[in-house]
């Protein structure tokens, strides 16, 4: 029966990827941290907008479709439709 042995290596974020590493040895830690920063700050707004745009205008879209289906010609008053003759 064999067993494994794994060594206790302290894991450093630097071992993900070469840039990771290139830009370890490159920049001071508080640099990198600020590059965190500016990064996780990015995820977040860009899932805070898509939220915003599904939460508003794709809510204002299927509104608008669920009552034209009940009362098309108010909905056509609503947002000033004009039919073409």
């Amino acid at each position: 029966m064999r067993v494994l042995i794994i060594a206790k290596v302290a894991f450093h974020p630097c071992l993900l990827c070469p840039f990771a590493m290139y830009l370890c040895h490159k920049f001071k830690r508080t640099t990198m941290k600020f590059i965190g920063f500016l990064i996780a700050l990015l995820i977040i707004l860009t899932g805070f907008s898509m939220l915003l745009f599904l939460g508003l205008f794709v809510g204002y879209w299927l509104t608008l479709v669920g009552l034209e289906r009940v009362a098309p010609k108010f909905v056509y008053r609503l947002i000033g439709h004009q039919e073409e003759n």
